[in-house]
């Protein structure tokens, strides 16, 4: 559910809590698992054939040097993740339907509170994976849009429009389609991440192994200050920014899905009321026609007497 800034910022929101496991296993829009499923296993293909590309683009360290390969492996990883929770959510599901139809009497502890209530680790994971890959990719996006568009251009066009387009438009699907609550206070997860590449741009430098990674934006070699303003900026304002935007993103889903839920709850209202007016109008007829026939049947006695 959507929730406001007193609420987030409580400190049990930097863990995982007030969540069940149903919310990651079904969509936001729709209830079928089965369905879920299907697409999570099709954005995980997607990203993974995309991966493989992505390996043999890149020759030696050069894989590892750019954030934006971080960002494909953690959106493939966050779709895998996901996708086997979702199919742990199925199994779960046809279990619990099996026990049921094989007992005359429902069993409602077929399940235990811990798998009813309680995430366990992959429902976390999934969950970090989910904020990391969001907020990774509308950084990378803007960022390479805006400052390094035009040093790429040796790249093939269509790599440059995955990786700096076509992933962030799916993982903003991704956002509008899941159930998975976004918190604001786990942007220090993303805040960690980016400290460790940061981290390892250093060591790639002072070893030797490579002293460029984007030409004037983090230049350890030829430009540090820039580069070292360039890592607090991005840390301290950028992922703060682009987490604030996945976030308003987040309160618009859950903004579409009430007003759509109310909109159902005022059909089946009207329906309900609809039923009823026929109701009374046809118990108010079959008043009327025994009233008529009464009458109707006095008279024919006093016809006779």
């Amino acid at each position: 559910m959507a929730t406001s800034c007193g609420y987030e910022f409580q400190k049990k929101h930097f863990g995982f809590a007030d969540v069940k496991p149903d919310d990651f296993y079904a969509s936001q829009w729709f209830k079928s698992r089965r369905l879920f499923a299907c697409y999570r296993g099709a954005m995980f293909l997607y990203s993974l054939v995309w991966v493989i590309v992505n390996i043999f683009q890149y020759e030696g360290l050069y894989t590892f040097a750019y954030l934006t390969n971080w960002a494909e492996w953690t959106l493939c990883l966050y779709f895998g993740v996901s996708f086997g929770t979702v199919m742990y959510g199925v199994r779960k599901d046809n279990n619990y339907t099996n026990t049921q139809e094989s007992s005359d009497i429902p069993n409602y502890s077929a399940l235990s509170n811990r798998e009813q209530d309680e995430l366990r680790w992959f429902h976390r994971l999934c969950w970090v994976l989910a904020t990391l890959s969001t907020d990774l990719e509308y950084l990378i996006t803007i960022m390479f849009w805006t400052f390094l568009a035009g040093e790429e251009d040796a790249m093939p066009l269509l790599i440059i429009i995955h990786q700096h387009g076509i992933t962030t438009l799916m993982i903003t699907i991704d956002l509008m389609v899941s159930r998975i609550q976004f918190r604001l206070l786990h942007v220090v997860y993303v805040a960690f991440y980016g400290t460790i590449y940061t981290l390892l741009t250093l060591i790639l430098y002072v070893t030797g192994l490579q002293t460029k990674i984007y030409n004037g934006v983090i230049d350890w070699q030829d430009a540090p200050v820039i580069s070292t303003i360039v890592g607090l900026s991005v840390l301290c304002v950028g992922f703060p920014l682009v987490h604030f935007l996945a976030f308003g993103i987040y309160h618009l889903r859950f903004f579409l899905a009430r007003k759509l839920a109310g909109r159902k709850r005022d059909s089946e209202l009207d329906s309900r009321a609809c039923q009823r007016n026929n109701e009374t109008a046809n118990g108010s007829n079959d008043e009327d026609i025994n009233k008529k026939l009464n009458c109707d049947s006095l008279g024919q006695e006093e016809s006779l007497l």
